[in-house]
């Protein structure tokens, strides 16, 4: 076993796919599958879907946002950002909600952000600062 492990400076030359790019390293080390994908803005009620995973999601409305959380992927990630002064708030879609004691399934207040993990295809995590 080395003493000093070292980490690769590059992923090649091939072709990448996914948000990966061969230039995006930090001290020599690849920092870019830490790198965030935006999504469109969401200004009125909508389903997160597959291609979402791994998107974080701004939700910017005066009035309420209702996001339908379906069935997906195990693995799947999506964030939501809460930007309006419209409350956001989570709809099950043959999902189960395993949130936080005494949560809700919404964002607590303008700039709050909500974390969504599916662990089954069924069962969401769900994490932030909730109502």
């Amino acid at each position: 076993m080395p003493t000093d492990p070292s980490l690769p400076t590059d992923v090649g030359t091939g072709t990448l796919s996914g948000h990966f790019s061969h230039t995006n390293t930090v001290h020599g080390v690849v920092n870019a599958a830490y790198k965030a994908t935006i999504g469109t803005t969401q200004t009125t009620g909508f389903t997160v879907a597959q291609s979402n995973s791994g998107e974080v999601i701004p939700v910017n409305s005066g009035s309420s946002v209702a996001a339908t959380v379906p069935v997906l992927a195990v693995g799947t990630s999506v964030e939501l950002i809460r930007q309006g002064a419209g409350a956001l708030t989570l709809t099950a879609s043959g999902t189960t909600f395993l949130l936080p004691a005494g949560a809700t399934a919404a964002a607590r207040v303008q700039g709050s952000s909500i974390a969504l993990l599916w662990l089954t295809t069924t069962s969401v995590l769900v994490s932030g600062d909730l109502a």
